[in-house]
């Protein structure tokens, strides 16, 4: 097999164009890299990019041997590298494998250089987008390729636009006028991007905390006309920036859901994840999506599921307030040691994964044993602490005091110990409360519309706004009465419980009046989310009486009159109950 014939099967392989048995895949494969190990100082440069794009977008091909090779061949011919394609097509393959080698580098650094004025646009955006990825953006090459790049921004193809987003959202670098001229750019060209790009730049731009409505609303189209081509990933990471730009076009979200349900059989594991979690930020309910992951969860055990992917999956279906008892009960046979000793997740450490899993577990009103008395135990809040740098974060605090609040600290089989974590747990209720009180988000004048609805019922002077409970939850509205049901004024009950003690009879009742604006509800649905849920049930757990005031109930009345006597006919039922 000659060079030239080999570099041409190469790319063959690449390109997915040889269609063979396995046994003669095997011996094919094995043949083209013996051939590469013995032919490839011998390949013209134009050769050699084109086999390292090969080896890089098929990387069975791959050897140390082979790869030491291609760098020795490319630095020794290094001065007849002198096309922004051939440039091109090596920084993209090196970059891709993360193949390290300043000399080769520096050489490529140098040609791009010396040959820049002829580079196409689209060459010159796939430079920029490798340097990105090698971490090589100090270099001259970048700043000039910077230059060159906005000079002729209006030359970008959609592939271009996308790449050159990329590159800068994997450095951080937030230059808002080159990206707003890129946007404009992308405008104007948004029926040239396909799939890849449209995911790869609504990812960038979100990276880099740029929101623009009317381009997102032009991605979003566009990305509706070609979603059958999506890949996983890309659906995934497409959905995962709207999510996180809190830009939620229904369309959008329902196409992707449909689109993804037909993939889910043959979905990674990532990808499902990503595409549940963009659903929970946004509140975003998809019953059918919710359905068909359901079943695709009962056709892989639970601890074949990597851990990240399984907290996110499950912090879905808590945010959704929805799962199915088969699913629940599978964790009851979970081994945690298994989990915390298994594979390391990126950027979360396991006790996180962990303790949102568990978090997860109790909102949807499930307490597994096993994991409960684990996380609640001071050998696993000390590892947690020590794991993530000796602080635990705000959220994991606040899911901790949740998942204590939950606990039933009696129950001899849990061997639970409060008096142990007593510390810890006064500090997460406290986190929990502060968190609480600063994400407020009922409506001023909902809840002004409440209060004065209220006066003729309760006497403004005993009426308590923004009510901070000894169990760290901040309350719209709260009052006591006698079981008469006249008003009394509220009892200082911080000093009289501790933290996970329901609350002293003392012959009265306590009401919890909750305005619960669109905020509390998920998205498109008269159903609450599984985060207001949970403290629903804390509050009733400890002895609060609740009366819930949704606002689709509330814009139904006209008149203050009307108002009161809703009021008044939800106390009534409450003093009933």
């Amino acid at each position: 097999m000659t060079g030239h014939n080999v570099s041409h099967m190469a790319w063959s392989l690449a390109k997915g164009k040889l269609n063979c048995r396995n046994w003669q895949y095997l011996d094919l494969l094995e043949a083209v890299k013996t051939a590469l190990d013995s032919h490839v100082q011998s390949l013209s440069v134009q050769r050699l990019a084109l086999t390292s794009w090969s080896i890089a977008n098929y990387q069975e091909l791959k050897t140390d041997t082979i790869m030491d090779k291609l760098a020795k061949s490319i630095i020794r011919r290094g001065e007849k590298i002198q096309t922004g394609h051939d440039i091109n097509q090596l920084y993209h393959a090196f970059a891709k494998l993360r193949y390290q080698n300043n000399q080769l580098y520096d050489i490529l650094d140098k040609q791009s250089e010396l040959y820049l004025d002829t580079f196409r646009i689209q060459e010159a955006a796939g430079v920029y987008h490798s340097l990105s990825l090698l971490g090589r953006d100090g270099t001259k090459l970048w700043q000039k390729l910077s230059i060159f790049i906005r000079y002729h921004i209006n030359k970008l193809d959609g592939r271009g636009i996308a790449n050159v987003a990329w590159s800068l959202a994997n450095i951080g670098n937030k230059d808002d006028v080159f990206l707003y001229i890129l946007s404009e750019v992308a405008l104007d060209k948004m029926n040239m991007m396909g799939p890849d790009a449209l995911a790869i730049f609504s990812w960038s731009l979100v990276t880099l905390d740029y929101f623009d409505r009317k381009l997102f609303d032009a991605i979003a189209r566009e990305s509706l006309k070609q979603l059958r081509k999506f890949s996983s990933q890309n659906l995934s990471n497409l959905l995962l920036a709207y999510a996180k730009s809190n830009c939620v076009i229904p369309k959008l979200f329902h196409g992707v859901a449909d689109a993804a349900i037909q993939k889910l059989p043959i979905m990674e594991s990532q990808a499902i994840a990503n595409i549940a979690l963009s659903f929970a930020k946004v509140n975003f309910d998809s019953q059918t999506f919710i359905d068909a992951l359901l079943r695709r969860m009962d056709q892989k055990p639970i601890d074949k599921w990597k851990l990240r992917d399984l907290a996110d999956i499950m912090y879905f279906f808590a945010k959704m307030n929805y799962c199915n008892l088969s699913l629940l009960q599978k964790f009851d046979k979970i081994d945690v040691a298994n989990w915390l000793k298994g594979p390391q997740p990126t950027r979360f450490m396991p006790h996180e994964l962990i303790v949102r899993i568990l978090w997860s577990m109790v909102v949807l009103d499930s307490y597994p044993k096993n994991i409960m008395s684990t996380v609640l135990s001071t050998k696993f809040l000390q590892e947690a602490t020590t794991a993530c740098g000796g602080a635990l974060s705000n959220e994991l605090q606040c899911q901790l005091h949740q998942i204590a609040l939950s606990a039933d600290w009696t129950n001899q089989d849990l061997d639970l110990n409060l008096e142990l974590l007593s510390n810890d747990l006064i500090k997460y209720r406290q986190t929990f409360s502060a968190s609480a009180q600063s994400s407020l988000s009922t409506s001023y004048s909902f809840h002004l519309d409440v209060v004065t609805a209220l006066q003729n019922i309760v006497s403004p002077e005993y009426l308590k706004s923004e009510y901070i409970t000894p169990y760290g939850y901040t309350t719209d509205l709260y009052f006591e009465t006698d079981l008469s049901g006249n008003v009394l004024p509220p009892e200082d009950l911080q000093s009289m419980i501790q933290t996970y003690s329901p609350l002293p009879n003392n012959d009265r009742r306590r009401y919890v009046i909750e305005v619960d604006g669109k905020t509390h509800f998920l998205r498109n649905s008269l159903e609450y989310t599984g985060s207001t849920t949970l403290k629903y049930h804390h509050l009733q757990k400890f002895g609060y009486n609740i009366i819930q005031i949704p606002h689709f109930e509330w814009a139904l009345l006209e008149t203050v009159k009307s108002k009161r006597q809703y009021l008044e006919n939800k106390l009534e039922l409450k003093r009933k109950d």
